[in-house]
């Protein structure tokens, strides 16, 4: 991996930011084939540059389960980098996400999930992540009161940081990047 400089060591004090610190993120999501990139993203701090994708390809779209979306990350130890998360749920267990499931698991991908004004992308240019042993599980519930769902854990190891930030495209946002299927 290239050399890349340390951040400077800073203060980050309660009263110089005013958040609201909100749990959870939308419940949307994107994702994109890593083949179909026209070329690798660019890192500057711990933002990636907006993708750009080859022609007849872009980004697909998964409306998950409401306040199921949730992004973690960890250090794997001194000088050794970061890991990422990505975990979420579709309220949906059929044959549609069982095509989904296999594609999911078989193609390298990489993930944009929006969060208000920032979006963050669980990618690497180097290192692929992947849905571990029972990163994808289904579930056809037992009751008529249980959810029939498919809930997604996605590990990308190692990052330079827990988390990276992604430039949204500057008209039309994420939508706009999308592949557009028949």
């Amino acid at each position: 991996m290239a050399q890349t400089a340390c951040p400077q060591l800073k203060n980050f004090l309660a009263s110089d930011n005013c958040l609201e610190n909100l749990a959870g993120l939308g419940s949307s999501l994107y994702y994109f084939a890593k083949k179909d990139l026209q070329a690798k993203l660019t890192l500057t701090g711990n933002t990636f540059s907006t993708p750009s994708f080859a022609s007849g390809a872009g980004l697909y779209k998964i409306d998950a389960k409401e306040q199921t979306v949730q992004l973690t990350g960890g250090s794997l130890k001194k000088r050794g980098g970061f890991k990422q998360e990505l975990k979420f749920t579709i309220q949906a267990n059929n044959a549609q996400t069982a095509e989904l499931n296999r594609a999911l698991n078989n193609h390298e991908i990489g993930f944009i999930v929006v969060d208000n004004d920032v979006s963050y992308i669980v990618y690497d240019p180097i290192y692929n992540g992947a849905f571990d042993a029972d990163g994808i599980s289904a579930d056809t519930g037992a009751a008529a009161t249980d959810d029939r769902q498919v809930t997604y854990t996605y590990l990308l190891q190692p990052c330079l940081y827990d988390k990276h930030l992604c430039v949204e495209p500057a008209e039309g946002g994420w939508d706009s990047l999308m592949v557009q299927e028949n």
